[in-house]
């Protein structure tokens, strides 16, 4: 009778990724080429992540391309928020996620992240240029996914706002901000 022993796999993250300590939602997957998609049937849980280091240690029964995963969730839903105006065509928005605290300066077709002093994302921070749709992109590469599907509410526990009154919302935020400072409240 033959055993299924596992490989001991070592790797380090690339430093453009972001990692908090705690590696409880990390899942490392492998491509199963027959069902076309990503599955955990051959790994086993994160054994081992240095911190340090930024080295990962787990096992496998299979070798092909593998990734690492985490929850669309991981960031969401968010702890807090604030928006406000500094000038006339510029705005803060400051948002606490489950795992870190991040700044953006909002400008008429830009989006600049500011006060990040995170090591993974200093390639982004302070850079000018950005259109908010490039920097979302670029903050969901480094492991910071902060532009949920309307899906992922209930796996965060919210319920989905109604379409019409969320664009109803925007566009009230956006004319009054000039005027008034926006943050979250627990009846939002």
């Amino acid at each position: 009778m033959a055993a299924d022993i596992g490989v001991e796999i070592k790797f380090i993250l690339p430093t453009t990724i972001y990692m908090s300590e705690d590696t409880a939602e990390v899942k490392i997957a492998i491509w199963n080429e027959e069902q076309n998609q990503w599955s955990h049937e051959h790994t086993g849980e994160v054994a081992a992540f240095n911190f340090a280091e930024r080295q990962i240690k787990f096992t496998t029964l299979k070798f092909a391309p593998m990734a690492m995963l985490q929850s669309r969730c991981t960031d969401y839903p968010y702890q807090s928020w604030k928006l406000r105006c500094t000038e006339n065509d510029v705005a803060l928005l400051d948002l606490e996620t489950k795992r870190l605290n991040l700044t953006f300066e909002i400008s008429p077709l830009q989006l600049k992240l500011i006060n990040c002093d995170e090591e993974a994302l200093a390639h982004l921070a302070g850079k000018e240029g950005f259109s908010p749709g490039y920097l979302l992109q670029e903050l969901a590469k480094c492991g910071i996914l902060l532009m949920p599907r309307n899906e992922d509410a209930k796996l965060a526990g919210i319920e989905i706002k109604d379409q019409a009154a969320e664009e109803r919302a925007i566009i009230d935020v956006a004319l009054g901000v000039r005027a008034f400072h926006f943050r979250e409240c627990k009846w939002n």
